[in-house]
């Protein structure tokens, strides 16, 4: 049954990419979107390709065709729709093959280029953090121009006494300090321009060399702004952490020079980049450097010709859309509110901003995240725990919504309850049926400085279809609340966050309005989320019956020399800012042991069961040995230890995830007696 379950689950857990209202011929709208979801039987991500023909009336639509494929990297269209850039990788023989695909919205395939045929650099970056907004981008003359990342060219690599020459390449076994978790071979990156209609590729050779680029967009036919990191004096971990230093460039691809257009900000860290309509500006998402990986961040207007910068209040941004103007001065983005996502419009202008739509939250619950806008017509990504993200289209006329929904697919029916506070929440999630007393779980995130929300996740639902009641714990420093709140937490990790936990789980199950047998209580929880879970059965042994985590901090201390983010341990453990000369002395790690689920090892009674990405660069797998081997040998607590040798830190694949679900409720099973 359990199976059965988890393969419905996921085909209904579809996650938007990316999507775009097109104005193919007059008085016709076309929705087209990419989404992807987990395939169970064949063990693959998919991919989604869906089309939709807006009615003239704007208020309904048709379903024109929907087609699987595999799952694809990154998509971008150009500003108007009609033309589209597909990224997709092939793996044969332990070798991969990057592709670019021009698409044309109208009439399809128009044409494919082999990048790595052509030899003019390495893997093309563009997955992770660094799609969406600026992985790829679409323009230059005659919109004929793909402008993307890649790898800079290496040399041949040499063995001793085998194939190659010292003298010209670079040793097989030598390590190149990289950018860490999931870019363990990323290690100097520059733009190339792929000209469609030639096949050529022109690399931006240049740029700096010692400086790695992302997120490029086209300012002009001849002109891009690109961020750029610089190692000082190594490389951190760039995957979800927004603090890390970095500068905004301006690049004259004809004239081949560059100019800091951040020059007049400081040490600022840049996460994502976009031109305004007319490019006589740069719109830059700007945090501080070096505090905690995700920050409520300020949006920056830089001026292309005299550098003149405006910055705007702080947000707790949670993403901005690939094409999201409104009209010439103002555009859209999304923001974390508490636990709730909310579609938010700044004005360049004045630099300040406002709901998207003050009546937005009282016509559509659950969580809402604009993906695109066009003559004022919007196109939403909608979902709530009960909901599979569907897409919504709307009219926006002076605040009034006209809801057009595409259609539904599974609906569950749940008991949701959210309790919470300026500073931090809890939601209660189980069957609707609350007239039994239901085992329950307590559910952590990670971060720490992310934050559930009202959203369809594989995850959640799975369980609560089991049976569960769920308890999804928002702690103080959970993004979306205060910024004094988020920056409250580093220092206290281990401690202010795990009583929150502990005192959210508490109240879940004296609440009357739902029914838990307190007898039956379990946690789980991944990095952050599984680093609280350890320290909620080391320092309240009797509560919990049976935990299972993934990928978890247990010695904040040893982890700080083998984790690519060092300035994590650092920061969360003691509140101080990170300096690339810290090592682990004494007074530090006595701070770090004291913070750490370790330090409450042999207090532990609860079975608990571990799954670890043994490529994880985040919180390597000896994270989770460690504490799996103090288990055995206190020998209080059975414990179980699973290896997925192909995964990183999100154990994202399609086998991990469906092991992981499984193997944790079957061993939820188990210890709960059910």
């Amino acid at each position: 049954m359990a199976d059965g379950v988890l393969k419905e689950t996921l085909k209904n857990a579809t996650v938007s990419k990316t999507a775009k209202l097109c104005q193919l011929e007059s008085n016709k709208t076309t929705i087209i979107s990419f989404s992807s979801f987990i395939d169970a039987v064949k063990l693959q991500n998919r991919g989604i390709v869906e089309t939709y023909l807006v009615g003239p009336d704007g208020k309904s639509l048709n379903f024109v065709s929907r087609t699987c494929q595999e799952a694809t990297k990154a998509q971008t269209f150009s500003v108007d729709g009609s033309t589209y850039v597909v990224h997709s990788v092939a793996e044969a023989n332990g070798e991969k093959t990057d592709y670019l695909e021009l698409w044309s919205s109208r009439c399809g395939l128009v044409d494919v280029f082999n990048t790595t045929l052509l030899k003019k650099h390495e893997q093309i970056v563009s997955g992770a953090q660094f799609s969406g907004m600026g992985g790829l981008s679409l323009g230059g003359k005659d919109n004929a121009q793909i402008l993307y990342i890649a790898e800079r060219k290496r040399a041949e690599k040499y063995l001793y006494f085998g194939k190659g020459e010292a003298e010209s390449g670079r040793n097989e076994f030598e390590k190149r300090d990289s950018w860490g978790e999931q870019f363990d071979d990323v290690t100097s990156t520059v733009p190339c321009v792929l000209n469609t209609q030639n096949g050529e590729v022109t690399v931006l050779d240049f740029l700096d060399l010692n400086v790695s680029y992302f997120n490029p967009i086209w300012l002009s036919d001849c002109k891009i702004a690109v961020i750029g990191y610089k190692p000082k004096p190594y490389k951190l971990g760039l995957i979800y952490c927004n603090n890390r230093e970095s500068e905004v460039f301006i690049a004259d691809l004809e004239a081949k020079n560059v100019i800091c257009a951040s020059q007049n900000l400081g040490n600022r860290c840049f996460s994502a980049i976009l031109a305004s309509p007319d490019s006589s500006a740069i719109i830059a998402l700007a945090s501080d450097p070096l505090g905690a990986h995700v920050q409520f961040k300020s949006f920056v207007k830089i001026d292309t010709k005299t550098l003149e910068v405006q910055i705007s209040g702080k947000h707790a941004v949670e993403s901005v859309p690939q094409h999201p103007w409104i009209d010439g001065s103002s555009f859209c983005f999304n923001m974390n509110d508490k636990a709730d996502v909310k579609p938010m419009i700044l004005n360049i202008r004045t630099m300040e901003s406002k709901p998207f739509c003050m009546d937005m939250s009282a016509t559509l619950s659950g969580t809402l995240k604009v993906l695109d806008y066009m003559d004022g017509k919007i196109l939403l990504a909608k979902s709530s725990f009960s909901v599979p993200e569907r897409l919504v289209l709307m009219n926006y006329d002076a605040d009034q919504l006209i809801e057009c929904p595409l259609p539904v697919k599974s609906l569950y029916e749940y008991f949701v309850k959210k309790v919470e506070s300026e500073t931090k929440g809890y939601y209660l999630i189980g069957p609707k049926d609350q007239s039994k007393a239901r085992p329950c779980i307590l559910f952590l995130h990670g971060g720490p400085h992310v934050c559930f929300v009202d959203a369809f996740t594989a995850y959640v639902t799975f369980f609560v279809e089991m049976g569960f009641n769920m308890v999804l714990a928002n702690y103080g420093g959970s993004l979306g609340y205060t910024s004094e709140s988020l920056t409250a937490l580093p220092g206290q990790a281990g401690s202010a966050d795990v009583l929150d936990c502990f005192n959210f789980l508490q109240a879940a199950l004296n609440d009357g309005e739902w029914k838990c047998d307190k007898e039956k209580v379990a946690v789980t929880g991944g990095s952050h989320g599984g680093f609280l879970s350890l320290h909620l059965i080391g320092q309240y042994p009797s509560t919990f019956k049976v935990c299972s985590v993934r990928n978890p901090v247990t010695n904040i201390g040893s982890m700080l020399g083998v984790s690519d983010i060092p300035d994590w341990c650092f920061y969360e453990a003691t509140a101080k800012l990170f300096t690339f000369n810290v090592i682990d002395t004494p007074e530090f790690y006595k701070t770090a042991w004291s913070n750490s689920p370790m330090n409450y090892v042999d207090k532990v009674v609860t079975p608990t069961q571990f799954h670890l990405g043994l490529k994880d660069k985040r919180v390597p797998a000896s994270q989770g040995w460690e504490y799996h081997k103090a288990l055995m040998g206190f020998s209080k607590a059975e414990t179980a230890l699973y290896e997925y040798p192909d995964d990183c830190h999100p154990l994202a694949s399609p086998k991990a995830q469906t092991n992981n679900i499984l193997e944790t409720y079957e061993w939820f099973c188990k210890h709960l007696k059910l």
